[in-house]
């Protein structure tokens, strides 16, 4: 996440906001391939909560290899 405000918190859903983690640090880890979609949000000091920002990518964590080829 980028612009985390001095202690705010932040949380994240994977299910279109249904459930919510509480996020730590900056980063956060999501699991299995295929298709993620997730809405990120913050809550600063003073109480104000930010619009979820929402983000869809592909998550492949297959490394391709190196291909030889033999002439």
């Amino acid at each position: 996440m980028v612009g985390i405000e001095s202690g705010a918190a932040w949380q994240y859903s994977t299910d279109a906001g249904t459930n919510w983690t509480v996020g730590t640090g900056s980063a956060f880890t999501l699991t299995g391939d295929g298709v993620k979609n997730v809405l990120v949000s913050q809550q600063d000091i003073a109480g104000n909560v930010a619009t979820a920002a929402a983000f869809s990518f592909t998550l492949d964590s297959t490394a391709s290899g190196p291909i030889a080829s033999l002439i």
